[in-house]
C-alpha cells in the first residue's frame, strides 16, 4: 500500500495536535524570508520511463560528489499521454546522483526477478516489505534504517498494512559501483507499536543520532511525537543493536536530560512529530534544523536546536503546499543541504499522493516528490 496511507493510519488526530498549544520554547535564531516552489528540484523525479514515481525521498550524501537518495512504493513503467501505463509497484527503489555538473541526474535502480521489476530491498521473510527510513554515512560505511511492514488485510481500505519492526542496513563500502556492494542487515529488537526508528538521523562527535516516533505519547490516535536514541560509532559498526541509549526524563516527568540504555519516560521532542522528517545541519546557522510536516497540516514547518537532543525551538512555518485539491494528501517534507549550497538556504522535498487509487493512472503527475527552495534570515540571539 502506498505509503501516504501511512501518515493518515497512525495520525486519525493530526487536526486535535495542530489546535493544541504546544509546549512553550525558544524562537529558532533565524526567520523565513522566502519560500516557493523549485521547479528545478521537481524536475529531478520527473520520468516518463523505467522509475515513474514514488514518495518518502530521502537523500544521504555518500561523499561531496555522490548522493544516495531512497524511496518507497514506487511504480516501475511508462507515462504516455498524460496516463501511467503498463506500471508495476515495488515497495522501495533507490537514486545515485553525482553532483558538480549544472544538471545533475538521478540515476534511478530497482531490482529484477524473472524478468519483472522488484523492491530493491527485499525481505527474507515472506509477506514482508521494506520501506526506508534515513540513513547516514559513519567512518565510510552506510547505514540505513528499514521499517519492516506486513499486510493487514482487516483494516479498511486504503490501511490495509502495518508497521512490525526495524532494522539497520550496513554497506561496507558505498562508494564503489552498486554492483559491489557488500551489506549486512540486522534486527535492532524493537517493537513498532511501541516506537518507530529513523524517522531522521544524523551523524555528531561519537553518536549515529536516531530520531523516532514514540507511538504510547500520542494523542487520541496520533501516533508521531519525536523522541531520540543514540548509538556510539564502536558499536553501530560491530552492529551490536543492544548498545541504543535513549535521551529521558530524569526522576519526575518535566526534569529533562539523561541518557539510558531503558526506554523509560523518554523526553518528547515535540509532539506535532511526523512519521518521516530530516534533521540536518545548514551553513550558516550554529546547530541543527528539523524539517517536518505534520499529519494533514499542508505546511512545512521548521524547528532549532543547539545538540541533537536539543532544546527545541518553537516551529516556524516555512512553506505553505499550495495544494487545493482535498483529494491530494501532501507528507513527507524532508530537507536536502547537498541540494542548496551556500549559506541561509534550505532545499526540500515533500510527496504527494492521493485518496483515490485510480487517479495514480490517470494523474499521474500526483506521486512524484516536488521541490521547494527557502532563503533563511539570521536574527538577534535568543531572548
Amino acid at each position: 500500500m502506498i505509503r501516504g496511507a501511512q501518515s493518515v493510519l497512525y495520525s486519525a488526530a493530526a487536526a486535535f495536535l495542530l489546535a493544541s498549544p504546544l509546549e512553550a520554547a525558544d524562537k529558532p535564531p533565524f526567520t523565513v524570508a522566502r519560500s516557493a516552489a523549485s521547479p528545478q528540484i521537481s524536475r529531478l523525479f520527473r520520468k516518463t520511463d523505467g522509475w515513474v514515481g514514488a514518495d518518502a525521498a530521502y537523500s544521504v550524501p555518500l561523499s561531496a560528489a555522490r548522493t544516495l537518495w531512497t524511496f518507497g512504493d514506487t511504480w516501475i513503467g511508462r507515462i504516455r499521454g498524460g496516463k501511467r501505463i503498463h506500471c508495476t509497484m515495488v515497495n522501495n527503489s533507490i537514486a545515485l546522483q553525482s553532483h558538480g555538473r549544472l544538471a545533475p541526474q538521478l540515476d534511478f535502480r530497482w531490482g529484477r526477478q524473472d524478468g519483472k521489476p522488484v523492491a530493491f530491498w527485499r525481505p527474507e521473510i515472506a509477506g514482508t516489505y521494506y520501506w526506508p527510513g534515513d540513513g547516514a554515512m559513519v567512518d565510510g560505511k552506510l547505514y540505513v534504517f528499514l521499517h519492516v511492514i506486513r499486510p493487514k488485510p482487516d483494516n479498511p481500505e486504503p490501511f490495509q498494512f502495518e508497521a512490525v519492526e526495524d532494522l539497520v542496513l550496513q554497506v561496507d563500502n558505498p562508494l564503489e559501483d552498486l554492483a559491489r556492494w557488500r551489506s549486512r542487515i540486522v534486527k535492532i529488537g524493537n517493537s513498532a507499536r511501541v516506537i518507530n526508528f529513523g524517522v531522521a538521523c544524523l551523524t555528531d562527535g561519537e553518536h549515529l543520532y536516531a530520531y523516532c516516533s514514540y507511538p504510547p505519547a500520542g494523542k487520541r490516535l496520533a501516533g508521531h511525537p519525536t523522541v531520540l536514541a543514540r548509538i556510539d560509532r564502536q558499536h553501530l559498526s560491530a552492529l551490536d543493536m543492544s548498545a541504543w541509549q535513549y535521551w529521558c526524563n530524569a526522576g519526575a516527568p518535566g526534569h529533562q536530560g539523561q541518557w539510558q540504555r531503558r526506554l523509560e519516560n523518554p523526553v518528547i521532542l515535540f509532539e506535532d512529530g511526523a512519521p518521516e522528517m530530516s534533521v540536518k545541519r545548514v551553513a550558516g546557522i550554529a546547530g541543527f534544523i528539523a524539517a517536518y510536516m505534520p499529519p494533514f497540516s499542508r505546511t512545512i514547518f521548521l524547528r532549532h536546536a543547539p545538540a541533537p537532543q536539543g532544546p527545541w525551538s518553537e516551529r516556524i512555518a516555512a512553506y505553505r503546499c499550495p495544494e487545493k485539491d482535498p483529494r491530494i494528501l501532501v507528507y513527507s517534507a524532508k530537507a536536502h543541504p547537498q541540494l542548496a549550497p551556500g549559506k541561509l538556504r534550505l532545499a526540500l522535498t515533500y510527496c504527494r499522493n492521493s485518496e483515490q487509487f485510480a487517479r495514480h493512472f490517470d494523474q499521474p503527475e500526483i506521486y512524484f516528490p516536488q521541490g521547494v527552495e527557502v532563503l533563511l534570515a539570521p536574527t538577534a540571539s535568543r531572548k
